[in-house]
């Protein structure tokens, strides 16, 4: 998200009336991220308060939705289109530290750290590939002028959070220590 977000929101810009006074693409991504930092904290604790899994998976549910959303209404209002993209922001960060969290209270005390180093390898090359393919569904489905083409390219992050779910469900959850 973060890396398309600012060429997203230039281009929504661009299908807005004439004379409208818009805020900066950046600005509106630079409140994004900030909201996100707040986001991944909240999530953290809300986990406690409500059960990690529920949390996350509410959290990846949200942000696949709402990135179809985004997406696909590229041409509406700026200020639906900005608001949208700051609680899209939030989102998608809500369920990080809760995942790294749960990840290492879930591994073996002997291989936290090795753990550690393949999480740390997975998100890497996520955020690598995911820009790449970002940009490859992008082209496909009708390009940077075409508001389909970055509704089907927000939908491929989407789909990231709909295999999380999905990988969740399979997962069993280890019964707490007496």
């Amino acid at each position: 998200m973060r890396a398309w977000i600012v060429a997203f929101l230039v281009f929504s810009g661009t299908l807005q009336r004439a004379g409208i006074d818009l805020w900066s693409a950046a600005g509106i991504a630079a409140t994004a991220n900030l909201v996100g930092v707040g986001g991944s904290i909240l999530g953290n604790e809300l986990c406690v308060r409500l059960g990690r899994r529920r949390v996350v998976v509410s959290a990846m549910l949200a942000s696949a939705a709402l990135g179809c959303v985004l997406g696909f209404g590229a041409d509406q209002p700026h200020l639906l289109v900005a608001g949208l993209a700051v609680i899209y922001g939030l989102l998608v960060m809500l369920d990080s530290a809760s995942i790294i969290a749960g990840t290492v209270t879930e591994a073996p005390a002997d291989e936290k750290g090795a753990t550690m180093a393949v999480l740390s390898f997975v998100g890497f090359t996520a955020s690598f590939l995911g820009p790449l393919a970002f940009g490859v569904v992008l082209d496909l489905a009708g390009g940077r002028h075409s508001v389909a083409g970055w509704g089907w390219a927000f939908a491929l992050l989407s789909l990231g959070g709909v295999c999380g779910v999905l990988a969740l469900r399979r997962v069993p959850l280890r019964a707490p220590a007496p």
